[in-house]
C-alpha cells in the first residue's frame, strides 16, 4: 500500500475537555479518526483476507474503554475507542474458523504524542483533574516507550488468538 494517504491522524484525544463545551463537530472528528478510520481500512483488506484464509487485524484502543469515567474530560475519545473494542469483538465472532484474528491492543500510557498534546494544554480548557492526572503519570515514569506497545502488537499478529482485548 505505497503511498496510501488517509488524512487523518492514526488517534485523537481531541476534543479534551468538559463534554459540554464540545461542538458536533468535534466528535464527530473523533469519531472519524478513532473508530470509522479502522473500520475502513479494514474493510479495505478483510475480503482479500478471508479469500486467503488468513489476515491479522490488530486495533488499537485504551484502557479507557473499560473505565470511560477514570479520564473525565476524554469522553468522545472513550466513547470512540469503546466503539472500536465492540466492532473488533464482533468482527472477530464473525471470522471464526475463517483463518482470520482480530484482536485489540490496550498499551496503556504510552510516551508519544497524545500525552505530550494534553500535557500542554492549558488545565483551565481541559480540566485540571485530567491535566493534573497526566503530569502525575509522567513525573512517577509511568508513560512506556513506544517498543513496549509494539511487542504488544508484534504478539497479537504472530499468534492464533483471536476476540481478545490484550495490554496492561
Amino acid at each position: 500500500m505505497r503511498g496510501l494517504r488517509c488524512g487523518v491522524p492514526a488517534g485523537t484525544v481531541e476534543p479534551a475537555g468538559p463534554t459540554a463545551t464540545a461542538g458536533p463537530e468535534d466528535w464527530a472528528r473523533a469519531v472519524a479518526v478513532n473508530l470509522t478510520g479502522p473500520v475502513r481500512l479494514t474493510l479495505a483488506v478483510l475480503n482479500g483476507m478471508i479469500k486467503r484464509g488468513y489476515g491479522r487485524i490488530v486495533n488499537v484502543s485504551s484502557g479507557i474503554a473499560a473505565a470511560p469515567g477514570a479520564s473525565p474530560g476524554l469522553n468522545a475519545y472513550a466513547a470512540s475507542k469503546a466503539a472500536l473494542e465492540a466492532h473488533s469483538l464482533g468482527l472477530a465472532a464473525e471470522l471464526t474458523g475463517t483463518g482470520v484474528t482480530v484482536n485489540v491492543a490496550r498499551p496503556g500510557p504510552v510516551d508519544t504524542a497524545m500525552p505530550a498534546w494534553i500535557l500542554a494544554q492549558p488545565p483551565a480548557q481541559i480540566g485540571a483533574g485530567l491535566h493534573d492526572r497526566f503530569v502525575a503519570m509522567r513525573d512517577a515514569g509511568l508513560m512506556a516507550s513506544p517498543a513496549q506497545p509494539a511487542r504488544l502488537i508484534a504478539g497479537l499478529i504472530t499468534g492464533d488468538t483471536t476476540g481478545q482485548i490484550a495490554g496492561a
